[in-house]
C-alpha cells in the first residue's frame, strides 16, 4: 500500500491515506509467480509500504493464499516478513505472532523523539501504542528496531537504546533519513 496511519517529518514515501493499495489479483499473481520460482529454496514473503497494516485484510489473504498454495509446491520453508511503523491493533499483532513473521520496526527510541518525527496522520501521539507493541512483539516473534537518525535525535540514541533495551529490543539499528 501507498497509506500510511503516520505523517513522519521525513518521509520518503509522501504516503497519504489516500495512496493505492495493491489489488488481490496482483498480489496473488506475484505469490504463485514467487512460488513457481522458489521450488527447493526458501521463500520469505515481504510486506511494506507506506505502512502495510493499513491494508490488513490484504495481508491476511495474502498469507492464508501462501500458506495454501506453498503446500502444493517444493518449497523448502515459507516465511513472512514485515517493515511497519508499529501503529496497529491487537489484532494484527496477534496475527503477526501467530503467523510468526520477522517485525522490521521503524521507530526512533525514546518517547520524545518518537513523537517529534513520527506524528500520527491526525497530529496525535503513537508513542504508547508504538511501545506496547515493541515489548509483546520482543517476546515472541525476531524483532528488528530501525531508528531513524536526525539532527534532533542525535543526541539521543544512547538514551534510546537503554530504552528499547528496557522493552525488550535485542536487534537495534540506526540510519539516516533515506532520500
Amino acid at each position: 500500500t501507498e497509506k500510511c496511519n503516520n505523517r513522519c517529518r521525513y518521509c520518503f514515501l509522501d504516503a497519504t491515506k489516500m495512496g493505492k493499495d495493491m489489488t488481490d489479483e496482483m498480489a496473488f499473481a506475484a505469490i504463485d509467480t514467487a512460488i513457481e520460482l522458489a521450488k527447493g529454496r526458501t521463500l520469505n514473503l515481504a510486506y511494506f509500504g507506506g505502512e502495510p497494516t493499513v491494508s490488513f485484510s490484504l495481508i491476511k489473504k495474502t498469507v492464508d493464499y501462501a500458506k495454501k498454495h506453498s503446500e502444493l509446491s517444493k518449497l523448502k520453508k515459507l516465511e513472512f516478513t514485515i517493515t511497519t511503523n508499529g501503529v496497529f491493533n491487537d489484532d494484527v499483532l496477534e496475527f503477526l505472532i501467530k503467523n510468526n513473521f520477522n517485525v522490521s520496526l521503524s521507530m526512533d527510541g525514546v518517547p520524545v523523539v518518537q513523537e517529534y518525527h513520527r506524528p500520527l496522520a491526525n497530529g496525535g501521539s503513537n508513542k504508547a501504542i508504538v511501545e506496547k507493541n515493541v515489548i509483546e512483539l520482543a517476546k515472541s516473534v525476531k524483532l528488528k528496531i530501525r531508528a531513524t537518525v536526525t539532527a534532533f535525535s542525535v543526541d539521543k540514541m544512547v538514551d534510546s537504546v537503554k530504552w528499547l533495551a528496557e522493552r525488550g529490543a535485542k536487534r537495534i539499528r540506526f540510519g539516516p533519513v533515506t532520500p
